[in-house]
């Protein structure tokens, strides 16, 4: 063995004595614990979730402001005042914890003094209390709609389920420093709380009135939206104060749900049977009669109507609500009107072509009178109403209908295909040929309706059209039909 030799192992054995007495002095080295075996469930046992299995986060059960300093343990969402309300996508609380109406009120009071008050989950919370809020609770909900966020407040007045808060709701309308902005909000709010009085919340509205019909159309309108036969008796008596009644129009009426309150239906019906009202205030509640939903009295008191003593100011207003109220009784009057070609049978047609809903029954009649009618007229606006129902039974008669003479009667059979959607896909080469000769209003109700369909062979007709089509206009509607198909597709991809 060399000298150097020698030298090295000397050194190792000196860093080995060293390393064995380390060792001696920390205590040696520390023996892992065994792992203990899983338990075995037992029979009664609940579900076990599998190894790596997360869990759901739960709201931190809070007894009030955390500690100075105190951080929130994983997994867990600070409620407390001045936390940072819920995480996006973070589930509600589950168990028994919303089940006690103390917990309930404790987690909105948190909640609410959240810098960043998450309303989707106030509104949720209101919906599960039956309880009447706190003074503070209802405080501070009612400060958000007037100050802060009255989009989140009126979200949670949605879910509330105590009509008490419609008195301070009420006051507020009668703020002079409020803007109109304002008091749209209060009335949306108003109109909405599932818990309130609809008779208080009505008359309270109605109280309010001014007789400026520019200034009360959103008051009329959350009347309607408020709905019951109160709201039906507040919107006549408006209607026969009015200076001009006519312009109480459809769009004041359109959130009244007759569906949802057939005794409002009924009271209407009352009124048309023995109004005393003059033609124009008449004219203006046989408009409010016509939607969907009206009862058998309703219908019946509008069918009443349609009569040679009624003037033909308020008649023509009557066949357009029957139409309205999709009823089959008064759809089978107007077809009888039209087909007749007596007094009103363009008034008729005109309002069939309006139909957004119908019976099985009364869409079969449609179809009918499309195929069967000499009048190009009636054929061309029941074509429309096919359209408008998207009746895909009708796609076979209106494929043959490209072939049409009528130009009306061919350009509302394109329309109505396209309505009908992807069942008209066998439309699709008698559409490229009714393209090749129409002119370039048809060619861009053909290319829109082409992306209605939306088939792949619609795609790629559209596509072609595209590359030899020459009108700005035509190409414009091809290019946003193309759009409107490839965002589709890769929608549902």
């Amino acid at each position: 063995m060399t000298r150097v030799e020698q030298r090295l192992l000397l050194a190792t054995g000196l860093v080995l004595l060293l390393g064995s007495v380390l060792f001696v002095l920390m205590g040696g080295l520390s023996k892992v614990a065994p792992v203990a075996p899983a338990a075995t469930p037992g029979p009664d046992a609940g579900p076990v979730d599998p190894p790596g299995a997360s869990k759901p986060p739960r709201p931190l059960a809070s007894d009030g402001p955390l500690p100075s300093g105190a951080q929130v343990p994983a997994g867990m969402t600070d409620l407390s005042p001045g936390g940072s309300g819920l995480r996006p996508g973070l589930r509600e609380p589950f168990g028994d914890e919303l089940s006690s109406p103390a917990k309930v009120k404790e987690l909105l009071r948190q909640h609410l003094a959240a810098e960043n008050v998450r309303w989707d989950y106030v509104a949720k919370l209101l919906a599960v209390l039956r309880d009447p809020l706190d003074a503070d609770v209802k405080a501070a909900i009612q400060a958000a709609l007037e100050h802060g966020n009255a989009a989140g407040a009126i979200q949670a007045y949605q879910a509330c389920h105590d009509g008490t808060v419609v008195a301070g709701l009420l006051k507020l309308l009668d703020d002079p420093a409020a803007e109109a902005h304002d008091h749209a909000n209060v009335l949306a709010a108003l109109s909405m709380i599932p818990g309130a009085n609809a008779s208080e919340v009505v008359t309270g509205i109605e109280s309010r009135l001014s007789g400026d019909l520019a200034r009360d159309k959103v008051y009329l309108q959350a009347i309607a939206r408020t709905g019951g036969v109160e709201a039906a008796r507040a919107l006549v008596d408006a209607i026969a104060r009015a200076k001009d009644p006519l312009a109480i129009d459809d769009d004041v009426f359109r959130e009244l749900d007759f569906k949802k309150s057939p005794d409002a239906a009924d009271h209407v019906a009352g009124v048309l049977h023995t109004t005393t009202l003059s033609p124009e205030a008449l004219a203006a509640v046989v408009e409010l009669a016509g939607r969907p939903g009206a009862s058998r009295a309703l219908v019946d008191a509008l069918l009443a109507l349609d009569a040679d003593t009624t003037p033909a100011s308020v008649r023509k207003h009557v066949v357009a609500s029957l139409a309205a109220t999709s009823d089959d009784a008064a759809i089978e009057r107007l077809l009888v009107i039209a087909t007749k070609g007596a007094d009103y049978a363009s008034v008729a047609a005109r309002a069939l072509g309006d139909v957004t809903s119908a019976s099985p029954a009364s869409r079969g009649r449609l179809l009918e009178t499309a195929k069967t009618t000499t009048d190009e007229n009636l054929k061309a606006r029941t074509i429309h109403a096919l359209g408008g129902l998207r009746e895909v039974a009708a796609v076979p008669f209106l494929t043959e209908s490209l072939e049409s003479a009528a130009p009306e009667v061919l350009t509302e059979s394109v329309i109505a295909l396209g309505r009908v959607g992807k069942a008209s896909a066998p439309a699709v080469s008698r559409l490229s040929r009714v393209y090749e000769g129409g002119d370039e209003a048809l060619r861009q109700h053909v290319a829109i309706s082409l992306g209605s369909i939306g088939t792949d062979e619609a795609l790629s007709l559209l596509k072609q059209l595209q590359t030899i089509e020459k009108s700005d206009k035509v190409k414009t509607s091809l290019g946003g039909a193309i759009r409107a198909v490839e965002a589709r597709g890769s929608s549902s991809r």
